[in-house]
């Protein structure tokens, strides 16, 4: 199969509380479903239908100590609305993806006026459901990262390695062989 291009507009609404004199922020943040229509040719063409899954993230950053900052990061995905349809396929969607919930905790150490550190673990559980289309490649992850900042006047500069490993997802061969 191959897409065309294509594009479509969702929303974005947020809110934050901050205490700037104590360092404290907390922001939650949510992000609509999109609805694409996508030319298609090949083995199934026509319209596929695609809808990107809705999340929200909550963030909240606080000091624990005068050079060091403890945050914290949820962010739940709406995945099993998240469909891509192609016309006349047989399974109905490409993709069977379950709802996440990732967790993000890290810290944050100054160690000069322009330089800082940081490092942060991640978890996503698994959802210990077996795959059921020939894109679900994943269930659960878990990661570190490990970066600097340096800041100077008013330009900052982030970077960072992460390191990844996602779960294996367990799909039906029969299912595959379906879709071949």
């Amino acid at each position: 199969m191959t897409f065309g291009d294509t594009w479509a507009a969702g929303y974005v609404v947020g809110a934050a509380f901050e205490i700037p004199e104590a360092h404290v922020l907390a922001t939650i943040t949510y992000n609509s479903a999109i609805n694409y229509d996508f030319d298609t040719s090949g083995a199934y063409g026509g319209t596929t239908d695609v809808e990107t899954p809705q999340s929200v993230n909550v963030h909240i950053q606080a000091p624990i100590s005068l050079s060091t900052l403890l945050f914290a990061t949820v962010r739940w995905a709406d995945w099993s609305e998240h469909t891509i349809n192609p016309p006349g396929y047989p399974l109905g969607s490409l993709v069977h993806f379950n709802d996440t919930t990732t967790y993000r905790l890290g810290v944050v150490q100054m160690f000069s006026e322009q330089w800082a550190g940081f490092t942060s673990l991640t978890y996503e559980p698994s959802t210990d459901v077996s795959a059921e289309g020939p894109l679900d490649a994943t269930d659960g992850l878990w990661g570190a990262t490990l970066g600097a900042i340096y800041t100077k006047d008013r330009v900052k500069i982030t970077t960072a390695i992460s390191y990844h490993q996602f779960g294996d997802a367990s799909g039906s061969s029969e299912n595959l062989q379906t879709t071949i």
